[in-house]
């Protein structure tokens, strides 16, 4: 199960090097899919890792899960200052 687990980390950290408009074009899905596909993969590994007690696994998915919403909060911000005032 170890090994395992350590793939699903390898597979989070290929997806997170894959989510940009290249990676978006190299597999022809859109951006957004990807970035769902991102959170979904998180989630699952995330439960995985809680369900088979390895805590440090757990810890790491946490931090990537953190980040993800720091800059979905971020390009909500970016998004809000370019678009023109009413």
């Amino acid at each position: 199960m170890r090994y395992f687990l350590i793939g699903l980390v390898l597979a989070l950290l290929v997806l997170r090097l894959l989510r940009s408009r290249w990676g978006a074009r190299l597999l022809g899905v859109s951006q957004q899919a990807l970035d769902r596909i991102y959170v979904v993969a998180l989630v699952l590994v995330g439960t995985v890792a809680a369900l088979t007690e390895y805590w440090l696994v757990l810890a790491v998915i946490g931090l990537l899960l953190i980040w993800r919403v720091l800059e979905g909060l971020r390009a909500r911000q970016r998004q809000r200052s370019a678009s023109p005032q009413r």
